[in-house]
């Protein structure tokens, strides 16, 4: 059995406070499969090297609002639902972890990997048995930027932006019902899964990407 590294403990308490789940029944069915499948197709193709940082053009309503999550991606290719092996092909292993817990309503094994240097917590989640073989059979649920990092978010984003700078970015997929001072939630299946945008005082703080437990 495939053994993960024993790592140092780290609070947890001191990322952004999100959930830790998958998507219930009901909203798996309402997915678009053929572009849910294709988008994770293509993110497994593409490379572990920053892309061109791209010129911050808006998202409007033409696109894909059940997907933004899949849209919007750390470094180019870190997004929800690849495989744990392309993280490890790409940033090595997690500094910390935190405890596994099964989940009652979903019966699968949820734990976060954290890259401390980087800001980021990574949610993972996968079928206890297989995972108690190799943790390869891990995927991505979710994606948290906690801090300045020096990975590329999508649209040139970076913490510290203001909040007008991402509102115009994401005008034509703000969630109004979900998003107050404090966050910017973007999709039409909040609560449930898409992006949320974190804020002090007008400024960017952090980011959570993927799917959020009830």
């Amino acid at each position: 059995m495939e053994q993960e590294p024993v790592l140092n403990a780290h609070n947890k308490e001191e990322f952004p406070p999100m959930h830790t789940g998958g998507l219930d029944t009901p909203l798996k069915n309402k997915l678009k499969i053929g572009s849910f499948i294709m988008a994770v197709f293509l993110m497994s193709l593409a490379g572990c090297q920053q892309p061109q940082a791209d010129n911050g053009d808006s998202v409007t309503a033409s696109h894909i609002v059940d997907s933004t999550f899949l849209q919007d991606t750390i470094d180019g290719w870190l997004t929800p639902y690849i495989s744990i092996s392309k993280v490890i092909e790409c940033w090595g292993d997690p500094d910390s972890l935190s405890e596994a817990v099964v989940l009652e309503y979903d019966g699968a094994l949820h734990k976060s990997w954290f890259y401390q240097k980087k800001n980021v917590r990574i949610d993972v989640y996968g079928d206890s048995a297989e995972v108690a073989k190799t943790r390869l059979a891990l995927s991505v649920e979710g994606i948290a930027v906690t801090g300045p990092t020096d990975c590329q978010m999508s649209h040139s984003i970076s913490i510290g932006d203001d909040r007008e700078r991402l509102e115009q970015i994401y005008h034509g997929v703000i969630n109004a019902e979900y998003s107050n001072d404090q966050q910017l939630s973007l999709g039409n299946q909040m609560p449930y899964w898409g992006v949320i945008y974190f804020f002090e005082e007008g400024k960017l703080v952090g980011m959570y990407n993927g799917s959020m437990a009830e």
